[in-house]
């Protein structure tokens, strides 16, 4: 007893040093990092206090710097265009005076006004090249271009001159020539004029471009994107330079951009005349420093719906409403035109005007707008105006024009008459009033076609309705239906005449299983047809036989009713094949088809020529195929030795049953050996698991789950070892068998689950009341 109670108290100490050490790790946690978010959004701030810049703390932490990156310069950023020239813009697409040819190549920004993202397109550039131009007639000769004179002929001349500070260009030949302010056109002519004194130009050709332009200084400022100074060859126009500077801003105007000359405005930039009608008027050219002004847009509406572009336009003073439609590009082919929707802020208020555009253009009188007014033209929804609509027995029914004038009979003639079914004598013309209620004419048709001067040839209106019912829609569709033992069961339209034999035919004919007595007519209704006349009634009429070849010869002289039912009943005798497998250690293996419904294993054995001298029963495995059963257990070696027993199994259909050869050997696996986990086979003894594991697989090592050890049968069945207390009793083993040594819990998993403390005091208490149960036994048998 004394040795008992210390063995208790060994057992209680070891369940609370257990119970502490779970309490310890639920209250552990990990150790935190050395820099947690936390501490470096302290640090950070800390930074901040000490007056340390945002580029500065990016530094010091190595990171990127949380302020957004600054715009660069204009300056800085046209120095970057220049450096970088394959990643600058695609080439601006010119006429002759080099601006913008087609406005179809502006892209379209519903959100913006138009024309901004013209110059957020990135395949627009400005010129950033001096070498290879031909400018147009109107460029201006500055200092610092480069003309190049070729004569070629009866005389020859190459030469290459620089325009000087003052304005000239000077030749041995012909002195000095004062180009500078002369446009480029007028600077060829006088050129020319000078050569053709010196040379034979009658008898030669003469070429004179423009060799190299001039860099000039132009100022950007206002509402652009990019606002600076930018040194651009001289070639580049005002519209060229704008692009260079990313262009008008979300508030810049593109209708009204200032020239500015000396503190003086010389030209005024219209974007919308260029996209328009371009080559309108001549491009503006820059000189050094001159200032491009982009001032604040001006007026700047919007109008949406049945318009070829809708988006936002901005309108200059002396522009009216039709203005803002031709910008639009016009009215789409569905636009409703007379009346178009326009919404205005006034007083401190939303209102809607409504602009009558018919009315206006009688009176030729333009319709002044505001800022912000949003403009809808709305779409046509009536549809067709002047149609009329054939419906029903037509020979081509559907919408037909209708002119002033036209009767029936001109519609008649259209849809190429009536169609055989039609009921002439009574036909409706549907038409809707103006208050939209409907009124209904009755004509006969019949005396329309006879007749054209009848008084039904009534005249047509526009979206009139004409009806014409047919014969069929006042015939009622009986039907008959055939169920059963038929290869196409279902309903039928019934007609007088039908038989039961056409039904059957109808339904494909009758199966193989049908039964030869039982074809069942049942009725529900007695139909009078000299009357039209359904009497109601509920009885099996008749119950035929049918031959021995599956034909209902007399069936022609049973005529069906309206809404009869035939049953064509199964032969209950008829059973399809049902085929099982039988393989393995038979004398014949195959496929076999049962020869009757309780067709048994072992009759199955005894036809297939029964087991050979191989064949291993206790390994026997079957499948079941019917409702996805599965593996079945089959003692194959009870079914034969007692056929009428319950191991002795009914057949089904696709079972499949495998016998295999005799084995003699034992599988083992699992937590053996040396704490590993192994597998091996060892010979068939007759003896219980724990023996196989002890001989042939190391024994059981610290890691093994005895009680958790099974032994696999080979017909699949699984037994466990039984536990008795401190007592346990291994399965049996069989040839075949395979012995399964589960492996204990990993000690880490057991930590990290907690402890079902009711269910160890509850372990504990039973194997001790075992302990001493089997104490008092001995002692009782020892006394």
């Amino acid at each position: 007893m004394d040795q008992n109670k210390s063995k208790g108290r060994g057992i209680l100490k070891v369940l609370w040093g257990a119970l502490f050490i779970s309490f310890m790790h639920v209250s552990m946690g990990q150790t935190p990092e050395t820099t947690t978010p936390s501490q470096k959004a302290m640090a950070i701030s800390k930074l901040k206090e000490a007056g340390v810049t945002d580029e500065q703390i990016a530094a010091i932490m190595g990171g990127k710097s949380p302020v957004k990156d600054s715009v660069p310069t204009a300056a800085a950023a046209d120095r970057l265009r220049v450096q970088e020239k394959d990643t600058s813009l695609a080439a601006l697409p010119s006429g002759p005076k080099g601006e913008l040819l087609d406005s179809t190549m502006v892209p379209i920004d519903t959100n913006g006004v138009y024309g901004h993202a013209l110059f957020r397109n990135t395949s627009l550039k400005h010129y950033d090249r001096t070498k290879d131009l031909n400018p147009p007639d109107n460029y201006v000769i500055g200092p610092g271009d480069q003309i190049g004179v070729s004569v070629w002929g009866f005389s020859e001349f190459n030469g290459l001159f620089r325009v000087q500070q003052d304005g000239y260009i000077e030749h041995r030949l012909v002195g000095r020539m004062y180009v500078k302010g002369q446009t480029f056109g007028e600077a060829r002519k006088s050129i020319a004029q000078k050569f053709g004194k010196q040379l034979d130009l009658r008898n030669s050709e003469i070429s004179i471009n423009l060799s190299s332009s001039r860099m000039i200084n132009v100022n950007i400022v206002g509402e652009v994107k990019h606002p600076g100074t930018y040194t651009i060859p001289a070639i580049n126009t005002a519209f060229m330079a704008l692009v260079a500077a990313g262009g008008p801003g979300e508030s810049g105007s593109v209708r009204n951009i200032l020239i500015k000359r000396g503190g003086k405005t010389v030209d005024t930039l219209d974007v919308y005349k260029f996209l328009m009608n371009p080559g309108s008027e001549d491009a503006i050219y820059l000189q050094e420093n001159d200032y491009i002004f982009v001032q604040v847009a001006g007026k700047v509406l919007s109008i949406q719906g049945e318009v070829r572009r809708p988006m936002r336009y901005e309108l200059k003073q002396g522009e009216y409403l039709m203005d803002l439609i031709s910008y639009a590009g016009g009215f789409h082919a569905a636009a409703y035109k007379s009346v178009l929707q326009l919404t205005r802020f006034q007083h401190n208020h939303e209102v809607l005007i409504s602009v009558n555009l018919d009315s206006l253009n009688q009176i030729q009188q333009p319709f002044g707008v505001e800022d912000g007014d949003r403009v809808e033209v709305r779409a046509i929804r009536e549809g067709y105006v002047n149609h009329v609509k054939a419906i029903g027995a037509f020979k081509i029914p559907g919408d037909y024009e209708v002119r002033p004038g036209d009767r029936v009979s001109d519609m008649l003639r259209k849809c190429d008459g009536l169609s055989i079914d039609a009921f002439a004598e009574r036909a409706f013309v549907i038409r809707r009033e103006e208050d939209m209620s409907r009124t209904y004419f009755l004509v006969n048709l019949r005396d329309v076609l006879e007749n054209e001067g009848s008084k039904d040839n009534i005249e047509l209106k526009g979206k009139d309705e004409v009806i014409v019912l047919s014969r069929i829609d006042f015939q009622d569709d009986f039907e008959v239906e055939v169920f059963g033992a038929v290869r196409k069961p279902g309903k039928f339209i019934y007609g007088s005449g039908l038989s039961l034999n056409d039904a059957i035919f109808l339904a494909g004919g009758l199966k193989k299983e049908a039964a030869y007595n039982r074809v069942e007519i049942f009725r529900v209704v007695d139909y009078q047809s000299d009357k039209n006349a359904l009497i109601p009634i509920k009885a099996i009429v008749n119950t035929i036989e049918v031959n021995g070849n599956l034909s209902l010869d007399k069936a022609n002289e049973i005529q069906l009713q309206p809404f009869d039912e035939v049953f064509v009943r199964t032969n209950p005798d008829f059973e399809p094949a049902m085929n099982v497998y039988l393989g393995g250690e038979v004398k014949y293996p195959g496929t076999y088809a049962l020869l009757k419904k309780n067709e048994t294993v072992a009759e199955l054995v005894k036809r297939a020529g029964g087991l050979n001298d191989y064949a291993f029963v206790q390994g026997v495995t079957m499948n079941r195929a019917l409702d996805s059963i599965g593996t079945v257990y089959l003692d194959l070696e009870t079914a034969i030795r007692r056929p009428k027993s319950k191991y002795n199994l009914v057949l089904s259909q696709g079972d499949s049953i495998n016998i295999p050869k005799t084995l003699d050997l034992i599988h083992i696996s699992g937590s053996l050996g040396y704490e590993t986990d192994q597998a091996i086979s060892a010979p068939f003894f007759g003896k219980r698991a724990s023996f196989y594991v002890r001989h042939f697989a190391g024994g059981f090592n610290r890691m093994s789950n005895r009680r958790e050890t099974y032994v696999i049968y080979p017909s699949g069945i699984m037994r466990k070892t039984f536990n008795m207390g401190l007592f346990k009793i291994f399965p049996r083993v069989r040839k075949g068998c395979r012995i399964v040594v589960h492996r204990k819990p990993d000690k880490n998993d057991a930590e990290r689950k907690p402890t079902d403390w009711n269910r160890a005091i509850e372990n504990f208490t039973i194997k001790a009341t075992g302990v001493l149960t089997l104490w008092i036994l001995a002692d009782k048998i020892t006394n």
